[in-house]
């Protein structure tokens, strides 16, 4: 009886071993991206006000420098909206052309127009990162501003030494 006992425990022990429910996957980065852009465009955050709520430390930075190193912000090196390189967002509409998405970092292409018939699209590149915060625009680029962080960074240094 003894042997029957350890032979009924040493099955109980070698037996499948119970399931465990696995973690619910992560989302795919690209949607997480996706769905930063959209809040980007679709609900126009308060980006000057609060530009670590839409831009990475670094570029968040630079805009707040820009906006203390000038008096008036006509004079500003950022003197307009990033997010379509224009001054008013009013009646725009954009698309997302291209992503391409890493755990980490991402790179959303887009185009905004206007409507009407001299209105010609705006083609704008955001360079994104993950913070800890989520998803957030680490540069900006343009045919005539390859790099926002660049130029910001140049602009300040130059009106910082006057």
């Amino acid at each position: 009886m003894h042997a029957r006992l350890l032979t009924f425990a040493a099955a109980l022990l070698a037996g499948p071993a119970l399931a465990v429910p696995a973690a619910a996957p992560a989302p795919a980065p690209d949607s997480e991206v996706r769905a930063f852009v959209s809040r980007l465009y679709d609900h126009e955050p308060d980006w000057e006000a609060h530009p670590q709520t839409v831009f990475d430390a670094g570029l968040s930075a630079q805009i707040n420098l820009d906006g203390r190193l000038t008096d008036d912000p006509g004079d500003a090196a950022l003197s307009y909206d990033p997010m379509c390189s224009c001054q008013d967002k009013i009646d725009m509409r954009w698309r997302l052309v291209k992503l391409t998405a890493t755990p980490a970092t991402a790179r959303a292409d887009i185009t905004v127009t206007w409507p009407g018939p001299s209105s010609y699209p705006q083609r704008l590149t955001l360079v994104l990162a993950r913070t800890a915060a989520g998803w957030r625009i680490h540069d900006v680029a343009t045919h005539d501003t390859p790099s926002l962080l660049a130029y910001l960074i140049t602009e300040n240094r130059r009106r910082s030494h006057r």
